[in-house]
């Protein structure tokens, strides 16, 4: 791989794993904002946007996954053979922007 390529995916892949956990730590926020709501219609809204946030962050990672998997199976078809499994490429890329730079981060941390 072009040492610059993978260098730049390592950078979108920190930015978009930090961008998918400040969802979840949204997702939690308003959690405990639904239980800490002074009134009953502040609890409510509190909730409505815990469901709000909940769906956009399934919204996008199921997006995420159609994506890459598209991309493989085109590039399967385009190639005519067999390059890479879809199912596993786009999970794989998943886990790697999700959890991989935190991965990354604590292995640094420890050495």
């Amino acid at each position: 791989m072009v040492p610059i390529i993978s260098e730049a995916f390592r950078v979108l892949s920190i930015i978009g794993g930090l961008a998918l956990w400040l969802m979840v730590i949204s997702v939690v926020i308003k959690a405990i904002e639904s239980k800490l709501g002074p009134t009953g219609w502040a609890r409510a809204a509190a909730l409505w946007d815990l469901f709000s946030n909940f769906k956009w962050f399934i919204v996008t990672l199921i997006g995420l996954y159609v994506t890459v998997y598209s991309i493989a199976l085109i590039a399967n078809y385009v190639s005519g053979s067999s390059i890479v499994n879809p199912v596993s490429f786009a999970s794989e890329l998943l886990y790697r922007i999700f959890f991989g730079p935190f991965i990354e981060l604590w292995r640094n941390a420890l050495t």
